[in-house]
C-alpha cells in the first residue's frame, strides 16, 4: 500500500486552497493519490480520458476542464493526447524540502487597502505589492483560453450559488465575449462578490435575487462592476434594481 506526504500547513495557507472550487480540490487530492500509487511516483498514466474520468468519478468534460486549468496554472504537466499527467515538484514535496512558499500576495488579496498595500493578517506586517507584478502573474496563470474554461466557470457558479444551470449556447457565447477582456479568475471574482452580496442574493425590498450567470456576464461593464463591488453593503445597492442590478 502506497502512502504520500501531505504538508498540512502549506495546504491550509496556500492560495490554491482559497481559489480552487470544491470540485477542483476533490480532483487534486485524487490526482495526488493516483500519483502516489503509480509505479513511477508523481506520474499518472491512463488509456483514455473517458475511462480515467470514470476512475475519478467525474464527467469527462469536467475532468478535462480541471486538468486544463491545472496545466495552465503550473500544478501539472498534461496533454490529453499523451495519456499522462505529471505532478510538478513531486520529488521536492515528497522529500520534505519544500516547506515554504506561502503565497502572501494571493492569500491576502481580500485584505487589500486603498493605498495599494496588502496587510498580512498573520504577521501584522504590511507589504507593498507592485501592481505590475500582480498583472503579470495574472497573465501567466490565465486559464480563460482553455477550451473547457467555460465549464469551470459554470461549475464555480453552481457551487457558490447552490443551484444548477443549463449550458446553453447563449451563455457560452457570452463567456467567449467576456474572456477577450477578462481572465477566468476575474469572472470567478465577480461571481464570488455577487454571492456575498445580501442584496443580490434576495435580501432587498422586492425579495428578488439578482444573481443569475446571465446577469453577471451580460456585458463587460457588468463583470467590471461585480468584480469591484466587494465590501458593498446591502443599502449601497438598493438603487440598482432600475439599472438591472
Amino acid at each position: 500500500m502506497a502512502w504520500i506526504k501531505f504538508w498540512a500547513s502549506r495546504w491550509l495557507l496556500s492560495a490554491g486552497r482559497l481559489e480552487m472550487t470544491d470540485t477542483e480540490k476533490a480532483v487534486w487530492f485524487d490526482l495526488l493519490a493516483f500519483a502516489g500509487e503509480s509505479t513511477k511516483p508523481g506520474e499518472i498514466w491512463y488509456d483514455n480520458i473517458e475511462n480515467f474520468s470514470i476512475r475519478m468519478m467525474r464527467k469527462s468534460d469536467i475532468i478535462k476542464g480541471v486538468l486544463c486549468g491545472f496545466n495552465n496554472s503550473g500544478k501539472i504537466v498534461w496533454a490529453e493526447e499523451d495519456n499522462r499527467i505529471i505532478i510538478k515538484n513531486w520529488d521536492e514535496f515528497q522529500s520534505g524540502k519544500m516547506v515554504h512558499c506561502v503565497d502572501t500576495i494571493e492569500l491576502m488579496k481580500n485584505y487589500h487597502q486603498d493605498d495599494g498595500t496588502t496587510k498580512c493578517a498573520k504577521s501584522g506586517i504590511t507589504h507593498r505589492i507592485d501592481k505590475r507584478r500582480r498583472d503579470k502573474r495574472r497573465e501567466e496563470t490565465d486559464t480563460s483560453s482553455c477550451p473547457d474554461a467555460v465549464e469551470r466557470l459554470f461549475v464555480f457558479y453552481e457551487e457558490n450559488m447552490q443551484t444548477k444551470i443549463k449550458r446553453t449556447p447563449g451563455r457560452k457565447q457570452k463567456f467567449n465575449l467576456r474572456k477577450k477582456l477578462f481572465t477566468l479568475d476575474d469572472l470567478k471574482r465577480a461571481v464570488t462578490n455577487v454571492s456575498r452580496s445580501p442584496f443580490h442574493m434576495g435580501q432587498n425590498d422586492k425579495g428578488v435575487k439578482f444573481n443569475s450567470i446571465d446577469l453577471i456576464i451580460r456585458s463587460d461593464e457588468n463583470v467590471e462592476k461585480y468584480m469591484n463591488m466587494a465590501g458593498k453593503g446591502k443599502d449601497d445597492w438598493m438603487n440598482k434594481v432600475k439599472e438591472g442590478a
